[in-house]
């Protein structure tokens, strides 16, 4: 005899995520190649919420799935391609090429804040020699009204 076999519920796959979906699976469902390809294996299961393991956020957008890998998980980078245990390399899916993602742009300092930087480094560097006129440079570009 079995009791609880109403505490069962039949697992959803990634593969059965609806269209503006998002889910939740264990990282390892991810495979990434050394040429910055990323591939997703669609048997995995997809769950609603994170908890344990389960913290990869995967968004499902028409035919394609948006992975966040920026996730506290150290990703391997692989030769070929695998699946996982009891998986075919045919359940994967290319989800894109890390070398595609947008650089973020540098952010620009203001003079002052070039200065300042300066003067930490200067500091951090025992160069006390040239701290009075780096401060003396910042204390005119800081009396001077900002636009």
């Amino acid at each position: 005899m079995i009791k609880g076999a109403r505490n069962f519920k039949r697992e959803r796959k990634i593969e059965d995520m609806e269209d503006g979906e998002t889910g939740f699976a264990v990282p390892w469902a991810v495979c990434m190649l050394e040429d910055g390809d990323v591939f997703i294996n669609s048997k995995y299961t997809i769950h609603s919420r994170p908890g344990g393991t389960v913290v990869l956020p995967i968004t499902r957008s028409g035919d394609d799935y948006e992975v966040n890998l920026n996730i506290d998980y150290k990703f391997s980078i692989s030769d070929e391609l695998h699946s996982g245990f009891g998986q075919s390399v045919d359940d994967m899916i290319l989800i894109g090429n890390i070398e595609d993602e947008p650089k973020p742009e540098p952010k620009k300092l203001t003079a002052s804040e070039e200065l300042q930087k300066k003067i930490e480094i200067a500091k951090q560097n025992e160069a006390y020699e040239i701290l009075p006129s780096l401060e003396a440079e910042l204390d005119l570009l800081t009396d001077q009204p900002q636009d």
